[in-house]
């Protein structure tokens, strides 16, 4: 994370986007209040594999029709 001042962005934008496009986030400041910040849309976390083992269930029946009294609630009827 870079803080960087509004005066600084205006004169070196092409060299900011650069750093953003690399990865690096930056905040923009003006008068020392935050204003805007720039950060790469492509950052990613990863979920690990398994991260609910054994906490879900599904039931053997899961896949069978639903009765017809809750269909026709569906639809409105």
């Amino acid at each position: 994370m870079q803080t960087i001042n509004l005066n600084d962005f205006y004169s070196e934008t092409q060299k900011y986007i650069q750093s953003v496009i690399s990865g690096q986030e930056i905040f923009v400041s003006d008068n020392g209040k935050l204003i805007f910040e720039l950060k790469p849309l492509n950052k990613k976390k990863s979920r690990p594999y398994g991260l609910c083992k054994n906490e879900i269930t599904i039931s053997d029946d899961f896949d069978e029709s639903l009765p017809e009294d809750l269909i026709a609630e569906f639809e409105g009827k």
